[in-house]
């Protein structure tokens, strides 16, 4: 796993990405301020999942700063590029089927839209 230390753009609304450190695993995940959605490098978002602390930490910063009405409504149906790779990325139905992952084939780069990750989330814990 590779920690991208550079500022990368949203696939979903193409808006410069804020980096959030998660002290526990000393990693950068980039979070969108403009519609809150999520890219992960690969291998972080099974690190984030696998701790509850972790994914707090993330919704503790976005409720921070921004009211979930801030942000702008995506289509998570549009082709997303990888903003590493600048390739598209994979559509993949998860979290028995309720949400649309984009995955890159090339880098194994993760993005997933707001409220994506809370929704994978209760189905593993269910």
């Amino acid at each position: 796993m590779t920690d991208n230390k550079n500022v990368i753009h949203c696939p979903a609304c193409n808006n410069a990405m804020n980096k959030i450190f998660i002290p526990s695993e000393s990693i950068d995940i980039d979070v969108c301020s403009n519609c809150g959605g999520i890219f992960f490098d690969k291998g972080e978002m099974f690190k984030i999942n696998n701790d509850l602390k972790n994914i707090q930490d993330v919704k503790k910063y976005l409720e921070k700063y921004y009211m979930d009405s801030d942000f702008i409504l995506t289509d998570d149906t549009q082709t997303r590029i990888c903003p590493v790779c600048h390739k598209a990325m994979d559509k993949n139905l998860v979290a028995n089927d309720t949400v649309l992952m984009d995955t890159c084939k090339l880098c194994g780069g993760i993005f997933l839209d707001r409220n994506e990750l809370e929704k994978i989330r209760s189905t593993v814990v269910d």
